[in-house]
């Protein structure tokens, strides 16, 4: 591990990371069959944020300390919309067809990367990009997506995540990882335990009690990972990863909710870790 340039560390963190948050979404779903999205939402904003106060506990002072409230409180806001959108869609349509929808994001990422970071894509990086979006829309299968307005929920919970990853990067060495991670939940918390008393339904189950515990040490785990991802490396290199999270998506899926990947699935599927491969090994663009 210590011979490691900080850019591949970057990839693995970002891999792993992409492993544990559709994993996270898998806990919601399970859990949105039950009980009300927005106290799934409560759920896992409220452990998350417990987890990370007992992870800065003995520095929680410094921890809190910034320079840059403004940007992580807007870095906050935007990954609540983010869980808000995709949690609603889960709860209407299959993980991996949510997660294939999603996968716009890392063109968004790319995008606004390049015209607020000033990162520059090449065009194999570009190529690299291109082809994932086509293995991602081979899984979704257009022909047979019936348009509705849940449909929407994931593209516009992409836009959020884009905007979230950009700015989690243009904080940059502003911040540790450990305060960033403080305010990736405070927003939510705060705005959630506000909703909470009007919407509460209490679990009735040992399964339910577990799966709540699922959801919180996979999103507080795997958001720690990204942060870390993002201030090793640029947004847009590792913008190409994110594909990684639909492959993940489907296995959850194919898991949990017997939802059993076609043919196309699998060449998309196939499609969409070969361009990250290909994406790991191109040399990082100057600014």
């Amino acid at each position: 591990m210590k011979n490691l340039s900080s850019r591949q560390m970057s990839f693995m963190l970002m891999i792993t990371a992409m492993c544990c948050l559709p994993g996270m979404d898998a806990m919601a779903k399970y859990l949105s069959q039950t009980m009300p999205v927005m106290q799934v939402i409560w759920f896992r904003y409220l452990g998350q944020f417990l987890v990370v106060l007992c992870i800065l506990s003995s520095n929680l002072k410094d921890s809190i300390a910034t320079d840059n409230l403004g940007t992580q409180l807007l870095r906050s806001g935007t990954l609540f919309g983010t869980t808000i959108c995709f949690f609603f869609a889960l709860k209407s349509i299959d993980q991996g067809q949510a997660a294939a929808t999603f996968q716009v994001a890392p063109l968004i990422i790319s995008l606004l990367a390049m015209l607020f970071l000033g990162e520059r894509l090449g065009v194999k990086k570009c190529l690299g990009i291109v082809i994932g979006f086509i293995g991602a829309i081979i899984i979704v299968q257009p022909q047979q997506f019936h348009f509705s307005a849940s449909a929407l929920l994931p593209i516009l919970a992409a836009t959020f995540y884009a905007i979230y990853a950009v700015l989690t990067r243009s904080i940059g060495e502003g911040d540790n990882a450990r305060t960033t991670l403080f305010y990736t939940t405070a927003l939510g918390t705060g705005v959630m335990c506000s909703i909470i008393p009007f919407v509460w339904v209490s679990p009735s189950t040992i399964v339910e009690v577990s799966a709540i515990a699922v959801m919180v040490t996979l999103a507080s785990f795997g958001h720690f990972l990204l942060i870390k991802a993002f201030q090793l490396n640029a947004a847009s290199d590792l913008a190409p990863l994110n594909y990684f999270g639909l492959v993940s998506a489907m296995l959850w899926g194919a898991f949990l909710f017997d939802e059993t990947p076609a043919m196309t699935t699998m060449l998309g599927s196939i499609m969409v870790v070969g361009a990250g491969l290909f994406i790991m090994k191109i040399p990082a663009a100057n600014k």
